[in-house]
């Protein structure tokens, strides 16, 4: 299912966006953060990962958006979801050394 469609209502105990979400433009992210809170029970935790840094990009024909703390946290502020941690990592892949990623873990 394209998670631009998710219809699922508290069903869902977590959702693993892993490098996922860094695939949808940045008007329509917020229906899909939406559409995630929904499908959660109470008490549900999100994780989500994106590629660090400002803006939106395309790559080899693929669609990228950027975030980096500040502007995912104003992502955020804009959903009923509580960021309970944010953490950045860097790219283990050999051929994508100095790549950083912005993890996030938020609650329901």
């Amino acid at each position: 299912m394209d998670m631009r469609d998710l219809d699922f209502v508290n069903y869902f105990n977590a959702i693993w966006s892993c490098a996922s979400m860094l695939h949808i433009d940045k008007n329509s992210i917020k229906n899909v953060l939406d559409r995630c809170y929904i499908a959660l029970k109470d008490r549900g935790v999100f994780y989500l990962s994106f590629k660090y840094g400002v803006g939106e990009s395309v790559i080899n024909d693929r669609f990228f958006n950027y975030y980096n703390e500040i502007d995912f946290e104003k992502l955020i502020a804009l959903t009923n979801f509580k960021i309970n941690k944010i953490w950045l990592t860097q790219d283990v892949r050999v051929d994508r050394v100095g790549d950083i990623w912005l993890n996030s873990i938020l609650e329901k």
